[in-house]
């Protein structure tokens, strides 16, 4: 379930961004933004799914 808000979160955010502008550097700024939030939100998930802590790439 909360896998399903997070990509509900990701959307909004892209598609808010993308409101901004997709001109040129203003494209790279948005996948950057969407890849970082992404990436942190996987490795926070990772790490409260596992008891030990870090997970193990």
């Amino acid at each position: 379930m909360q896998s399903v808000m997070l990509i509900f979160f990701l959307v909004a955010l892209a598609l808010a961004l993308a409101a901004i502008g997709f001109t040129g550097l203003g494209l790279y700024v948005v996948l950057a933004v969407i890849l970082a939030v992404a990436g942190m939100a996987w490795l926070m998930a990772r790490i409260v799914a596992l008891p030990k802590g870090w997970p193990k790439i």
